[in-house]
């Protein structure tokens, strides 16, 4: 082949790429991109993604795992500090605070 018909086998080449490029974006997304409110329930009522009511994973009895972990389900709630030989006020608020966040995000009951 000569220098100018293998410029062109380029060109072709590369608008064959281009092409593939669309088809794929249009066709094979790797992700789903919305631009309006998305509301999204499974067939059993226990999955919810809406801008009302936020976002709604399980029951409490469904298991839930992150980073790799085991799935595991609701954790029975924190018992609060009491007794003990010293009392440190800062440390027992500090433990009703990650107590009550944990629950608030459903970690724990």
């Amino acid at each position: 082949m000569n220098p100018e018909e293998l410029n062109r086998l380029d060109i072709i080449e590369k608008k064959l790429d281009d092409l593939l490029y669309l088809y794929n974006k249009e066709n094979l997304p790797s992700r789903k991109e919305y631009t309006k409110p998305l509301i999204l329930k499974d067939v059993q009522n226990n999955t919810e993604f809406d801008n009302t009511a936020g976002v709604k994973i399980g029951y409490s009895t469904s298991k839930l795992s992150f980073f790799g972990a085991n799935p595991v389900v609701k954790q029975s709630a924190i018992t609060t500090p009491s007794g003990g030989a010293t009392v440190d006020t800062q440390s027992r608020t500090a433990i009703g605070e990650i107590k009550t966040a944990l629950t608030n995000l459903g970690f724990t009951s």
